[in-house]
């Protein structure tokens, strides 16, 4: 069903944990899981229109419910989540933990951290990348893109995007900040982790 994978940590750095989900998640597997899924979790899965966003959103849940359990030992019936007014998810009264999860494709991510953290994955397409860039790219950020040369711009579209949503993550405020610089207080890490996908993770120095 999944292949999960956990990239390597150093100290003060968050742990980052992905799944890849080779195909759908057959029906009776998909139940099990739901039952360890929050009720108002699992009425926004059950809500959702396409079967693989489902699959992805349930994944993801169970994902960081599990690193979490491994890297700070909490019990799994124990890990409880809620969300900010801005929608951000949090782990109910544990100030000491944080988290952040992203999909795309058919790769599911999520960082864990002892500190506020944000994380993005984006399987590299061929949009519009000029006309993004134009949109969504602070000044900065479009003078980066457009002076890569064209055969490494892909890549360095999905960068510079990845890097944004880890940071916006990271903030917890929502696309509102989406034209926003990177503040030099934070670290963002940005690796190849599967072939075709870009990940961005974002936290404090």
């Amino acid at each position: 069903m999944y292949a999960l994978v956990q990239m390597e940590a150093t100290p003060m750095n968050p742990e980052v944990f992905a799944v890849e989900l080779e195909q759908g998640i057959d029906a009776s597997t998909f139940d099990f899981l739901l039952q360890f899924v929050q009720e108002g979790k699992r009425e926004h899965i059950h809500k959702m229109k396409i079967k693989r966003d489902k699959d992805l959103s349930l994944t993801g849940d169970i994902l960081a419910k599990l690193a979490i359990k491994k890297v700070f030992g909490i019990p799994f019936a124990e890990i409880k989540f809620d969300l900010t007014q801005a929608g951000k998810p949090y782990v109910f009264n544990r100030c000491d933990v944080h988290f952040n999860i992203s999909h795309s494709g058919n790769r599911v991510v999520c960082a864990v951290h002892d500190k506020p953290v944000g994380i993005d994955i984006q399987k590299m397409k061929e949009p519009r990348l000029e006309a993004l860039a134009k949109r969504f790219f602070t000044q900065k950020e479009q003078e980066c893109f457009f002076s890569t040369p064209p055969d490494t711009r892909k890549v360095q579209f999905f960068k510079i995007w990845t890097a944004k949503e880890s940071y916006i993550k990271f903030l917890g405020t929502g696309m509102k900040d989406v034209k926003k610089d990177i503040d030099e207080s934070c670290v963002i890490r940005t690796s190849l982790l599967f072939p075709d996908y870009v990940v961005s993770i974002c936290h404090e120095r």
